[in-house]
């Protein structure tokens, strides 16, 4: 196994979850037990409404909650989400506010998110009674939703939105069902306040330590292995004819602060040659070579140079270094300080960039981009300032 260090610092920010503890004021529709709740009354969306007692404000720590389904709810048309303003009515009826951000249980998909009543994302694939959900706000506003399927394993990220929240939001569910007794929402909340967060990794050992990194065909496939050599650490090598993207990162974690924190990697551009591409730093997305929607700020190295590299969530940038591209063993550091992202090169090349900061939390990633490319790492530290 490879050998991976977590720390989270301060103790008294260790995070704190409970069952949601649901308010009576505007309530209708509804009863409530601990963070069960179940629908009563007549079937229609305007007969439907609650409402969390607490209330969460951004960038106050992460927004987190964890719900499922059980009984009459699995076809009882139930939204449970984040939202705004005063409680409301979901489809009809006075006051009419649906939620800003929701899981829809009872859709044709696994997975459908509303915001608005706007339909955003549908999953495909059949819902079981025993999935889990989750919608997660960080602190820069991203909306991240989630699924856990029968209730087992990790957490998959499905959806992230392209609206920033801001402000304060209370949970909010609807049902359309009417006296269904057995039709329960199980909800629990968490708000993790900042961490300063320390991530090690030196790549030792026979496997990849797959407790904190995943690994991704982005784009046709790829050799993911540990190099068997001393200091080797491990490759990700292309092995497709025409263009391909392989990653690992830590899949929707996002525990690094996009502006405050530290990455520093020893890693080599093995085999970057003609379009091919690597990318080493942090991410809170997949695919980083497609530019699309995701923050970023690390190191990319084509067939010429190394560049500092980042993203907006709108625009992928980079700016050289200087220093030109081989295949010698580097070591690179990125500092963003929420207004730049400085870069270095074994200490002494210094590249500072302003343009396309991240706005998002992000978490570690390594990428390679194109046919029969390789790239090697064998250090990996990131730690918020």
């Amino acid at each position: 196994m490879t050998k991976s260090i977590y720390e989270q610092l301060p103790l008294s920010s260790i995070p704190t979850s409970s069952e949601v503890v649901w308010s009576d004021t505007g309530k209708v529709g509804f009863t409530h037990s601990g963070g069960t709740i179940t629908r009563t009354g007549s079937a229609g969306w305007g007969l439907s409404k609650m409402q969390s007692d607490k209330t969460f404000t951004v960038g106050e720590g992460i927004i987190q909650i964890d719900f499922s389904t059980l009984g009459a709810f699995a076809s009882g048309s139930l939204m449970l989400g984040l939202n705004s303003g005063t409680l409301g009515y979901y489809y009809s009826g006075t006051p009419y506010n649906p939620a800003d951000f929701s899981i829809y249980m009872a859709g044709g998909d696994q997975v459908e998110v509303y915001e608005n009543q706007v339909k955003k994302y549908g999953s495909g694939g059949g819902r079981n009674d025993a999935d889990k959900f989750r919608i997660t706000i960080d602190n820069s506003g991203i909306v991240r939703y989630f699924c856990q399927p029968l209730g087992q394993g990790l957490y998959d990220l499905h959806y992230t939105s392209t609206v920033i929240a801001s402000g304060t939001y209370f949970i909010q569910t609807n049902a359309y069902a009417g006296n269904s007794p057995s039709g329960i929402c199980s909800s629990s909340e968490q708000t993790l306040p900042p961490l300063k967060q320390r991530f090690v990794e030196t790549f030792s050992g026979g496997v990849l330590d797959t407790d904190r990194w995943e690994t991704k065909n982005n784009y046709s496939t790829n050799t993911f292995e540990m190099v068997d050599e001393i200091d080797g650490g491990f490759k990700i090598l292309n092995n497709a004819s025409g263009s391909a993207d392989g990653q690992i990162w830590f899949n929707g974690k996002d525990q690094f602060a996009h502006n405050g924190s530290v990455c520093i990697t020893v890693a080599k551009a093995h085999t970057i040659t003609g379009g091919g591409e690597m990318y080493i730093g942090l991410t809170n997305n997949t695919y980083i070579a497609s530019g699309s929607v995701k923050s970023t700020a690390g190191i990319r190295a084509t067939a010429s140079a190394f560049f500092v590299q980042t993203n907006d969530q709108t625009t992928n940038s980079w700016t050289t270094t200087g220093v030109s591209k081989d295949t010698d063993w580097h070591t690179f550091r990125t500092e963003l300080n929420g207004s730049s992202c400085v870069g270095t090169v074994d200490g002494t090349a210094t590249t500072t960039k302003t343009s396309n900061m991240p706005i998002s939390a992000m978490e570690p990633s390594m990428e390679i981009y194109d046919n029969a490319q390789e790239v090697r790492v064998r250090y990996f530290e990131v730690y918020n300032t």
